[in-house]
């Protein structure tokens, strides 16, 4: 299994990404921005799971996921943030 963090708290990021690989979660990838991401899809050829926060540049979380969901259909996407996001739950 692939998981891809995207976070822009890199110590987050990476800290998520040991957590799940000591756990045995398979190749977990790490990315700080939507343009990193979609760089190491490029370069992995493919994500399973995409941890994503809400709130990054230059697309945000949503966008993100909406722009790579064509490409990879069976791609699961978990959203985390620290802010409310009440007012986009018709987007999650």
């Amino acid at each position: 299994m692939k998981i891809l963090i995207v976070d822009d708290e890199p110590g987050l990021a990476v800290g998520l990404a040991a957590w799940l690989e000591e756990s045995g979660w398979g190749t977990l990838g790490v990315a700080t921005t939507s343009d990193e991401a979609v760089e190491w899809i490029n370069r992995n050829g493919n994500v399973d799971v995409l941890v994503c926060d809400v709130v990054i540049k230059p697309l945000d979380g949503f966008t993100l996921r909406e722009s790579i969901q064509p490409h990879l259909p069976k791609m699961r996407t978990i959203f985390i943030s620290g802010y409310d996001l009440s007012e986009h739950t018709a987007r999650m």
